[in-house]
């Protein structure tokens, strides 16, 4: 599906951990294969920075069990600690080489709860500069193989930046799950909004047709309530 509307997981606020799911869980009967595409957007950085500047921490597209939950503020992104879960982060801090952050500006896969990611690939440009993102993540379930896309346009890139064997089936511990995002703030902070989504229960990797045009960036942060929509 996709939308003029925005949904806000944080507002540029310090200390904050938002998630947002589909109502209902999605059955995953084919080996729990997937396909998704979503557009993102981090702005208003704010407080605590790196070396990419000012501004934390990212968004997570997530796929777990528990139904309407959030995890972990801050390094968290709103996914630490919640079980039987895959993660796809887009990570815009740098917590160090001990907390499994390549630098402070990367995608990672991300199992189980934890933030310390199965794989990472650092990317440029910063993901919190304002611009729009898209994102492709694709789960066959015959042959358990996942694979991250990312453009700055809608053009589905051919060859996948990150590539992982995970037998999703074994994580998740059934066949029935909650698709959403989560996110999380620091003492430096962001809003993360998410513009577009679409899903499909069915490893049937997503072309995307002409979209609304992402709605502007607000006049008037950092909270800007007027705009935020649920897409669900």
């Amino acid at each position: 599906m996709a939308s003029s509307a925005v949904l806000r997981l944080t507002p540029s606020a310090r200390f904050q951990s938002r998630s947002s799911f589909l109502r209902n869980a999605i059955t995953l009967e084919n080996e729990a294969s997937f396909s998704s595409f979503f557009q993102f957007r981090i702005s208003n950085s704010q407080g605590a920075g790196d070396a990419d500047g000012r501004g934390a921490d990212g968004i997570v597209f997530a796929i777990q069990t528990l139904s309407n939950t959030a995890g972990g503020l801050g390094g968290g992104i709103g996914f630490r600690g919640i079980p039987s879960s895959l993660g796809i982060e887009f990570y815009t801090y740098n917590n160090g080489v001990a907390a499994g952050d390549p630098n402070g500006n990367h995608i990672g896969i991300d199992l189980n709860g934890s933030v310390s990611s199965v794989a990472t690939a650092p990317i440029t440009p910063i993901l919190n500069n304002g611009n729009v993102y898209s994102a492709w993540v694709d789960y066959n379930g015959i042959t358990d193989n996942l694979e991250v896309r990312f453009a700055d346009t809608t053009t589905r890139p051919i060859t996948p930046l990150l590539s992982r064997t995970v037998d999703l089936i074994s994580v998740l511990g059934q066949s029935s799950a909650f698709v959403g995002f989560t996110s999380g703030t620091g003492a430096g902070y962001n809003n993360h909004d998410i513009l577009n989504f679409a899903f499909t229960n069915n490893f049937e990797p997503i072309s995307v047709t002409p979209i609304p045009t992402p709605p502007p960036l607000p006049t008037n942060d950092p909270i800007n309530s007027s705009s935020t929509a649920r897409l669900w």
